[in-house]
């Protein structure tokens, strides 16, 4: 995986679907992808569709990641624009369904909140006996 995986990823969603792809998406997409590969692939996808990329993926270079001391990515306003809100209901269903196929950090990703929460959200309600009930429920997916 590297910049060009991201590039050619996101040409090829936005030739199918007419639609640029979310950050999350693609975060998502290549969970162990560097953060400046996954920069640099976005930019060049960004300049052969509109001949330069947005601003603010240009600042993202002086942009600095802190983790905290198991590893989690800290709160970005780049990647996490749901932090601090509450989960809804389809989300919860979403973590209980996903949490034993993906990762932390691609639950985080997907739901645009920290790894953090995800991971006090799913012992919460692992504690509170509501984790089984969201991960068999199929209202929002039905299998």
């Amino acid at each position: 995986m590297n910049r060009w995986s991201v590039y050619e990823y996101m040409k090829f969603r936005y030739m199918q679907t007419g639609l640029i792809p979310r950050l999350s998406e693609v975060v998502a997409r290549y969970p162990g992808i560097s953060l400046e590969e996954l920069r640099e692939g976005m930019i060049e996808f960004y300049i052969l569709v509109f001949r330069e990329p947005p601003e603010w993926l240009k600042s993202e270079a002086e942009e600095k990641y802190e983790y905290n001391a198991v590893g989690y990515m800290k709160y970005n306003p780049s990647f996490h624009p749901n932090h601090r809100k509450p989960f809804t209901d389809e989300e919860l269903e979403y973590l209980c369904k996903f949490a034993e196929r993906d990762t932390i950090k691609q639950i985080a990703f997907a739901l645009g909140k920290t790894e953090a929460t995800i991971a006090a959200k799913l012992a919460t309600l692992r504690q509170n006996g509501l984790y089984e009930y969201y991960r068999k429920r199929r209202k929002y997916y039905p299998w």
